[in-house]
């Protein structure tokens, strides 16, 4: 990798200016959102950390009722321990976006030289995405989590396309495990990259490794479903490892749907959803009885269904606008609308490409054409992470990280190979 670097000066110059202007830009405008502590942060993420550091349990307590399973662990944990070292948010913020895009732009790096990309669209690629801002505020925000997943997602769908050591799937098994216990939405995705790395289609030198990817899923599942069986009496495993799954069910399949999204934001309807709603005893209760009601409702009215599922397509394929509550300034809504064009414009073009790559038969080389295993694996990766949205619910910010995988197919348009008979042998080595 060093030798790489130093042979491509100008290009990893090229990359470094770019990204250091719009990280720069978008970290200045992004500082003046962000809270004054940790503890402040949305989505419950800051009642965890508080939790953490306060207490030194996973428990969060409200309305004299425990929540411990309505967050999955990683990130109020890895904020938790942000906070410790730095003791700024400021810093804290800009800790967390050095680690992980610094890991992307060097797994980029390695992904570009690997599938022998064109230097000058690599160099591109990396400064399209780090600077259209709907993607440079959700990558450095703190408050979600994309705000890692954006880093984590395309590592992994990268990495299972040009995995030819060991190495590469010992990394992936600790990446599946750790999206598994970011976002239990994942794990449609973390399992269809294990099934990859099990059959390892490629038929590359991997050995007893290909199966680390899916014993590190099965071993994070039972993890966190043990832990919350000891904290909660109840196993938390695959689509309810969360307890917070079924208020989102309820949220993205309700009569209000059609009328609210996806212009508005689906949290105004908590205060209705939750009326006439009994008095429940724990969080799996509440669990329980909002995935009963929005599973009646999906069942009832297949027809409300159909129509909030195109609407569901709607955000994954072709969007560009904000929510109405953010659309007050003519800047904004030209930034916005702008980057999320271009977005589109990349999405489309990888979709197209990688389906292309697919069909086609390799030149004989099956599914040893890098090209046409990228194509599988980038569909499969796409469809497998946007399932789970599509039956909830999604906004752009959930799509980021897939307007960052596009990317891997975007920087391979063309293709200079310089043999036809797969990896260039110096650089599958490496």
């Amino acid at each position: 990798m060093l030798s790489w670097i130093q042979t491509n000066r100008l290009l990893v110059a090229a990359i470094g200016m770019a990204m250091l202007a719009s990280i720069g830009a978008m970290a200045f405008l992004l500082l003046l959102r962000i809270p004054d502590h940790p503890y402040q942060l949305g989505a419950a993420i800051g009642l965890f950390i508080e939790a953490i550091l306060e207490t030194g349990s996973y428990e969060v307590v409200r309305d004299d009722r425990s929540w411990v399973a309505s967050k999955m662990p990683v990130l109020p944990l890895l904020y938790a321990a942000l906070w410790q070292i730095t003791g700024s948010i400021t810093a804290m913020t800009i800790l967390k976006n050095v680690i992980f895009v610094g890991l992307l732009l060097m797994f980029l790096l390695r992904y570009g030289r690997v599938m022998g990309a064109d230097r000058r669209v690599l160099a591109l690629s990396v400064a399209v995405m780090f600077c259209i801002p709907v993607n440079a505020f959700v990558m450095m925000g703190l408050s979600y989590e994309e705000a890692i997943l954006f880093a984590l997602v395309p590592i992994a769908i990268g990495l299972t396309i040009i995995a030819r050591r060991p190495a590469d799937m010992w990394i992936l098994a600790l990446l599946v495990a750790a999206m598994y216990l970011t976002k239990s939405s994942v794990l449609v995705f973390c399992a269809w990259l294990a099934v990859l790395a099990l059959l390892n289609l490629p038929k590359a030198d991997l050995g007893i490794s290909r199966a680390a990817p899916a014993v590190a899923l099965l071993a994070a599942m039972l993890a966190w479903g043990g832990f919350t069986y000891v904290q909660t009496g109840h196993f938390a495993f695959g689509s309810g490892a969360s307890s917070n799954n079924g208020m989102n069910l309820f949220k993205g399949n309700n009569p209000q749907v059609a009328d609210i999204y996806p212009w508005g934001h689906l949290d105004i309807l908590n205060p209705e959803l939750r009326d006439g709603a009994p008095d429940f005893t724990d969080e799996w209760e509440e669990n329980a009885w909002f995935a009963d009601r929005a599973t009646a409702y999906m069942r009832e009215n297949p027809d409300e269904v159909l129509q909030n599922g195109l609407l569901k397509l709607r955000v994954l394929f072709i969007h560009v606008a904000d929510f109405d509550f953010n659309r007050n300034r003519l800047v904004k809504i030209l930034v916005h609308d702008v980057g999320m064009v271009v977005n589109r414009i990349v999405q489309w073009v990888a979709l197209i490409a990688a389906a292309a790559w697919l069909l086609r038969r390799g030149d004989g080389q099956g599914w040893r054409d890098p090209r046409r295993y990228a194509g599988l694996v980038f569909l499969g990766a796409f469809a497998a992470y946007a399932l789970p949205y599509l039956v909830g619910f999604l906004y752009i910010r959930h799509v980021v990280p897939l307007f960052i995988s596009a990317f891997l197919i975007v920087m391979l348009l063309p293709w200079p190979f310089r043999a036809r008979t797969g990896l260039p042998q110096s650089n599958a080595a490496q």
